[in-house]
């Protein structure tokens, strides 16, 4: 642990930076939105859904591209394109140690393949069993992308053996979605709570159940070499840049939401789905049109929680600076986007969410020996369900609506 005193000054510059883009790409969008409103190159989300209604090849396809980006909440297939192309990239960068793999993918570059591979596979066969055209019609929306978030963290917490992938993609397709979809029909909808509840819940109930099968699985309790994840502020390859740091740390903290954590294929994410919104702004985003507060509150929240614990990253190499992005993330794509709503909600995520995830580790006493994805998921549903409810008493008062 580094015991040298941190100011927050060194990273100042990169701050302003980062919040100056995230300003200027919102005033861009904002701008030309009216002149791209009838665009439509490319289907829209409601398309999409009316596709897999109707059942076939396609369809399904499309879907799985989205899924890629659902955790992200950009749910776009040139944003899932353009950040699967960027992406294995950066992890040969960063297994050759290279000063240019920005977080590269969070320290499991050795891990990636098999990463990779269980993300793909175990969303197309949770697709192939639960894709159904009447619970699309019915729900307008499956949470097949649980199965991304359970395989590839299986994978970062068990192994990467051939037995032990195999496992995570038959494990992370069958197992969370039943269980998510249940809390989604029976729990969310009929008590008018948020889609997001029900994947959060999901898997502060999947984790547990997942590591007790996997715990009846010898060949999942062999014991591997998994290389441990090295902080970016420890790279001794290169000279250490505070504000290069800084500034793919947050870009990292919005990849952490797919597991990679990959700054840079980030980057390429939102360049992806700004070009679809272009095409279609009814494309991204659930066809909710905010792709752009979306950007802006992921990058400036994320920008603000790695500034206030900036001290952290750079003493213990790590910081539970990303939950506040799902947090404000969901708030986006649940309520009507009135600064009223999204600048608590920004401040709320930014600044509670690392030490509420620090707090829950620590009286749940993690080890390490299972996934930590439910007590993380179990803080951010805590923190979302406080302020539903709080919200909800604003609606009431007709001051804020949903989507």
């Amino acid at each position: 642990m580094n015991s040298e005193k941190v100011s927050r000054k060194e990273v100042l510059p990169g701050f302003i930076a980062i919040i100056t883009l995230a300003v200027i790409v919102y005033i861009a969008m904002e701008l030309s939105a009216e002149k791209i409103a009838d665009n439509q190159f490319i289907y829209s989300f409601g398309d999409l859904i009316g596709r897999n209604i109707e059942g076939g090849p396609m369809g399904g396809f499309l879907w799985f591209l989205t899924d890629l980006t659902e955790g992200c909440f950009t749910v776009s297939v040139l944003g899932t394109v353009f950040m699967c192309i960027v992406v294995p990239f950066t992890a040969i960068l960063e297994r050759k140690k290279s000063p240019m793999a920005g977080t590269g993918v969070d320290g499991n570059g050795r891990n990636f393949s098999a990463m990779f591979i269980a993300a793909f596979v175990s969303i197309l066969l949770s697709q192939i069993i639960y894709g159904r055209g009447e619970w699309f019609e019915k729900y307008g929306f499956i949470p097949t992308f649980s199965a991304l978030l359970v395989s590839q963290t299986m994978i970062t917490c068990y192994g990467k053996s051939l037995k032990k992938v195999i496992t995570s993609i038959i494990i992370g397709a069958v197992v969370p979605f039943p269980i998510c979809f249940m809390l989604m029909a029976y729990v969310t909808i009929p008590l008018g709570l948020p889609g997001f509840i029900s994947v959060s819940l999901g898997l502060i109930i999947t984790i547990p159940i997942v590591h007790k099968i996997v715990m009846l699985l010898p060949w999942m309790k062999e014991k591997e070499n998994i290389p441990e994840a090295v902080s970016e502020t420890d790279d001794v390859s290169a000279p250490y840049k505070p504000n290069s740091f800084f500034i793919h740390r947050v870009f990292g903290d919005v990849g952490e939401l797919v597991i990679w954590g990959s700054s840079w294929s980030i980057i390429a994410m939102y360049i992806g789905s700004i070009i679809t919104w272009i095409l279609n702004p009814n494309h991204p985003v659930y066809g909710a049109n905010n792709l752009s507060t979306l950007i802006f509150c992921q990058i400036c929240t994320g920008a603000l929680s790695v500034f206030i614990y900036y001290p952290s990253w750079k003493k213990d190499g790590w910081a539970f600076t990303f939950p506040g992005i799902v947090f404000i993330s969901a708030i986006v794509n649940t309520y009507i986007n009135s600064w009223l709503v999204i600048i608590p909600s920004m401040l709320i995520g930014a600044i509670v969410f690392p030490p509420l995830v620090q707090r829950i580790l620590k009286v749940f006493k993690y080890d390490g020996s299972y996934p930590a994805i439910g007590l993380i998921h179990l803080s951010v549903f805590r923190g979302r369900l406080l302020s539903f409810i709080s919200l909800r008493r604003c609606f009431k008062n007709n001051k804020i609506q949903y989507l």
